[in-house]
């Protein structure tokens, strides 16, 4: 672990712009295994910046997936407490097309990269000729092309080198991406394990001084239960929120009911940060959970 107890000790105590770049594959990655992460980044009054890699296009149409964007918002501004209403820009990397919406009058701002989704096996889909994050990370594929209009295009190199830009032009003293510990065919989908890789590869030039928390996600259905509480139910209220706009997810308690969503709501494990997950457990018992368990990282 790269030692940098002192910035984090510095944001943490109010004496630095306190700043989180969460990077993930999906939609609602980020309200299914990095909460209440994000949910306590918002409260603390941290600035908040997530990335979507792909447009979780499934293989489907826009219709599909501009909801899932859309479902994004508006679950971020119901976590900040906030009225849906973003303003709209670009994130500012040359020769690419990458949108940035900022929610009014906070700090808070997403990014979609809409590159597509490459199936659960990193096949791909027929629909966007098969193409996928694992493929372009193992060289299969020379590289990558939008599900939007502009149909930008990333080679391997170029997209590490567009995260690591992005990276240094957000200046985080936390990123939070998803497992790259753990290899391709460990029982995530694909597009998760392809964002914590490329992800860390381009936090290794960056300006970043820490390690990218890789956040676990199928898997985790299988974990001890971890998340209890206020909040647990802050977390179902922001997913819920999102899957109003994503038919495939659920909405409520009847409807996630019996499903993976209910057993991954339950739980939040990070892959190379075992004092955060056993923390979170013992916090379920304590009087005040709403600490941060990743400050014991710091301890160490």
């Amino acid at each position: 672990m790269k030692a940098y107890y002192f910035l984090s000790l510095l944001s943490l105590s109010g004496l630095s712009v306190a700043r989180t770049l969460n990077i993930v594959a999906h939609q609602d990655d980020d309200l299914l295994f990095q909460n209440p992460d994000v949910l306590n980044d918002i409260a603390a009054g941290r600035h908040v910046r997530t990335v979507y890699l792909t447009a979780g296009d499934a293989g489907r149409d826009s219709q599909y997936w501009t909801s899932r964007q859309a479902g994004a918002m508006d679950a971020y501004a119901a976590m900040a407490g906030m009225p849906n209403v973003w303003d709209e820009s670009d994130i500012g990397v040359e020769g690419k097309d990458i949108p940035l919406y900022t929610l009014r009058d906070r700090d808070i701002s997403l990014a979609f990269m809409h590159m597509p989704d490459g199936s659960i096996d990193g096949d791909g889909f027929a629909s966007t000729g098969h193409e996928s994050l694992e493929k372009l990370w193992k060289g299969k594929i020379d590289s990558i092309r939008t599900v939007d209009e502009s149909g930008t295009r990333y080679t391997r190199s170029n997209l590490i080198e567009t995260l690591t830009q992005i990276i240094n032009d957000f200046n985080p003293d936390w990123i939070n991406s998803q497992d790259y510990v753990h290899p391709y065919g460990s029982g995530d989908h694909s597009d998760h394990t392809s964002a914590g890789l490329f992800v860390n590869e381009a936090a290794k030039p960056s300006r970043f001084p820490g390690d990218v928390m890789a956040y676990r996600g199928y898997p985790t259905k299988d974990e001890p239960a971890n998340i209890a509480g206020s909040d647990l139910d802050r977390k179902k209220a922001a997913f819920y929120t999102y899957g109003n706009y994503d038919p495939v997810a659920c909405s409520s308690d009847q409807s996630c009911a019996g499903t993976d969503y209910e057993k991954w709501l339950l739980r939040q494990y990070i892959a190379n940060n075992d004092i955060s997950n056993n923390c979170m457990e013992a916090l379920r018992y304590l009087a005040d959970p709403s600490r941060d368990c990743r400050f014991y990282t710091y301890l160490l």
